[in-house]
């Protein structure tokens, strides 16, 4: 195994596979589970991220947060609160994250296009997605309407959503 830095190396060699082979056995037990350790620092990492208490408990789920912004964000999961709203359109966003990508499409439009069908798209991630239908040897062509897929779960959605009658 090689290492791009020495720094690497020496931690590598501290975890706890090597580092019984380098210094005298040393054994430290966890008092909640029991699993042992050969350093302290070693157990205090595994009661941190094991055994330590979050301060934010979901009454509804029982999820348990650090911090007091992700227990709200996820409070809103079972309240349905979207406390984000688009100004130009009205519609409401429970993540803000989720209000900004929205708000993209009535600043760009349909700003990139597929080379091979002229089909146009918000963003380039969506274009790419798209040109793997062109980039199979053989996509999935629904028999009903000549609409071609790149994945059989787009082609099944479609299926069910526009012919399901018809089958």
């Amino acid at each position: 195994m090689t290492f791009p830095k020495r720094l690497a190396f020496k931690r590598h060699l501290k975890s706890q596979k090597h580092l019984k082979s380098f210094v005298e056995e040393v054994e430290v037990t966890c008092e909640d589970c029991g699993e042992v350790f050969v350093t302290k620092s070693l157990l205090i990492k595994h009661r941190a991220e094991n055994h330590a208490v979050k301060r934010y408990a979901c009454t509804i789920c029982g999820i348990q947060y650090d911090y007091k912004s992700q227990f709200i964000i996820h409070q809103r999961a079972h309240t349905g609160e979207k406390p984000f709203e688009c100004e130009q359109c009205g519609r409401k966003f429970g993540h803000k994250c989720s209000l900004l990508v929205h708000q993209r499409r009535h600043v760009k439009g349909k700003t990139v296009s597929c080379s091979k069908c002229d089909h146009r798209f918000d963003t380039k991630s969506q274009l790419a997605r798209h040109e793997k239908i062109h980039d199979h040897e053989k996509p999935i062509m629904c028999r009903l309407c000549g609409k071609r897929f790149a994945h059989k779960s787009h082609f099944m959605k479609h299926k069910w959503a526009f012919h399901h009658e018809e089958i």
